[in-house]
């Protein structure tokens, strides 16, 4: 197999790269409009996101891609031996798999990264996979679709008027792409009580999502063409009570996702994610009416925002897994052989 960096790709070789990410495309999300060109080429060559380096390999075999391999290397002092990894292919072949992870392998070690995370579908050929390179499923992420127009209208207002009864004090934001800088400090608080999220058994450390990150995630999300569509609760005094995102997909608005959902520990159990999550709804619709489907991923034990998201209509469409191991485990892994 040739492997060759995203950012080195000849014409032809990107052309038969994007024919294997809207494969992937169709095989995950059938509905939807796969994957452009431009889309593609700024996850490439521009990607910044979530605070860290993103690289991608490409794998061939003869003129045809067979493989994209990405390793996200987070800029966090938090974390400084940890990197994750997505191999994407569209059949299920283990030596293709192996072949991509050998380089991964030596882009993370040459960054000091030896606690590495692999993303993939759970399927029993990757829970064998995985297992058999020396690492253990330590997350589960069920990834659920909503269709916008088909949600319970009724419902939704419901959930916005319960908020005079348990949240009328309370002030809503809203903004699309950079935070004002008057909620800059409130909004960064609220963010980082995303921490509170489960992780099940993965071996990570909790993030601090200071103003500097909010910055940077800004331009690093218009740089590959999407935009943060953002509401944020907070109390009489300015302080951050809660917060919903949209992340708009500006090369594809059918393909947007449902970002960030947090409310923080004081304020839990008044139904104020119901009523941030039933206005994103409303203000989608008639702010953006081309954003018809929304995509988002929660961990299979965070029952309460999984119980949010069922009841507005969000339906399960896969699960991921994360699996983690030692850098020195895969090695051996990939040294035994098949």
């Amino acid at each position: 197999m040739l492997i060759r960096p995203a950012t080195e790709l000849s014409d032809s070789e990107f052309s038969s790269a994007l024919a294997l990410a809207q494969a992937r495309d169709l095989q995950l999300r059938p509905a939807l409009p796969p994957t452009t060109a431009e889309e593609l080429h700024a996850w490439f060559t521009r990607d910044r996101t979530e605070g860290g380096e993103h690289l991608r390999l490409v794998g061939f075999e003869g003129d045809t891609a067979v493989a994209i391999g990405h390793l996200d290397v987070p800029d966090d002092p938090a974390n400084p031996t940890f990197a994750s990894f997505e191999i994407i292919t569209v059949d299920e072949d283990a030596a293709t798999q192996r072949a991509m992870l050998a380089p991964l392998l030596d882009l993370a070690e040459a960054r000091g990264r030896t606690s590495l995370l692999p993303w993939a579908l759970h399927t029993p050929f990757e829970l064998a996979l995985w297992e058999s390179l020396g690492a253990s499923l330590r997350y589960t992420e069920r990834m659920s679709e909503l269709v916008v127009g088909e949600v319970d209208a009724a419902l939704m207002d419901r959930w916005i008027a319960r908020r005079r009864e348990r949240a009328a004090d309370l002030e809503l934001v809203h903004w699309e792409g950079r935070c004002p800088d008057r909620w800059l400090s409130a909004f960064a608080q609220a963010s980082t009580a995303m921490n509170d999220a489960p992780r099940e058994d993965l071996d990570v450390q909790d993030r601090t999502y200071d103003e500097a990150y909010i910055r940077h995630e800004e331009r690093a999300w218009a740089d590959v063409g999407h935009r943060l569509k953002v509401l944020l609760v907070v109390d009489p005094a300015g302080q951050p009570v809660a917060t919903t995102s949209v992340l708009l997909n500006l090369h594809r608005p059918a393909a947007s996702g449902q970002w960030d959902t947090v409310v923080l520990k004081p304020f839990r159990r008044r139904g104020i994610g119901r009523w941030i999550k039933a206005e994103m709804w409303r203000r989608l619709r008639a702010e953006h009416p081309d954003v018809t489907h929304l995509e988002t991923g929660n961990a299979e034990s965070n029952a309460g925002m999984l119980a949010i998201n069922v009841a507005m209509g969000y339906r399960a469409s896969h699960v991921y897994g994360g699996w983690q191991a030692d850098l020195a485990a895969y090695r051996r892994g990939l040294a035994k052989g098949t």
